[in-house]
């Protein structure tokens, strides 16, 4: 789209909401909506033009805490592929378990 057509749009939008806003704040909506549905920070990052992630967490999205804990739980209550054979027969060496 071009510039035009995206001011005309935007100019349309504040009028049927009654609200004036800046299209640089829908930036941070786009990148947040994407990582709240579970989109990863790096393709959020591309797709907002960003040369690192750095730029993108630190002024457009971040993962929230609780995405970050359903995000765990969800690796924790699913059976580890990964367990020690070790750990299993109770063997395992401090520090390494």
């Amino acid at each position: 789209m071009s510039a035009n057509s995206l001011n005309k749009m935007k100019h349309l939008v504040e009028l049927q909401t009654n609200t004036k806003f800046e299209l640089r704040a829908c930036r941070r909506t786009f990148g947040q909506n994407l990582i709240d549905q579970g989109a990863s920070l790096e393709s959020v990052s591309i797709l907002l033009g960003h040369t690192t992630t750095k730029t993108t967490e630190t002024y457009y999205a971040r993962k929230r805490q609780d995405a970050a804990i359903l995000e765990v739980n969800n690796i924790w209550s699913q059976p580890n592929k990964y367990v020690n054979k070790l750990i299993e027969n109770g063997k395992y060496l401090s520090g390494y378990a």
